[in-house]
């Protein structure tokens, strides 16, 4: 497949559909589409490179599959920010359990 059949808007429409699918945002979609026609891109100068459409729609869907874990684990890191945060002891509560230490101890 040549570069310009590569960049055919019928072909990237397909791919971006798949994409969307999985990630269901369209930036996010777009950002894999480019992703994937960019390193389509870098590897036609390999000579056993031959980006056919479903190698594409393939390396697409897997792209896109990688972005989804990506933020999964992005909002599970969140999450789990916020329940430490949520748990940790004010800092009012803290100075004041200080206090009566450091005076109990003179």
């Amino acid at each position: 497949m040549q570069w310009q059949q590569l960049v055919d808007q019928s072909i990237r429409r397909r791919l971006y559909r798949t994409a969307y699918r999985v990630l269901g945002d369209s930036g996010e979609a777009e950002d894999t589409l480019q992703e994937v026609l960019l390193e389509a891109f870098h590897k036609s100068d390999e000579t056993e490179f031959s980006p056919d459409v479903p190698l594409l729609r393939r390396m697409t869907l897997l792209r896109a599959i990688d972005r989804l874990r990506r933020r999964k684990l992005i909002e599970t890191l969140r999450a789990t920010d916020e329940a430490i945060v949520d748990h940790a002891p004010s800092q009012s509560r803290e100075s004041t359990q200080y206090g009566v230490y450091e005076s109990g101890c003179s």
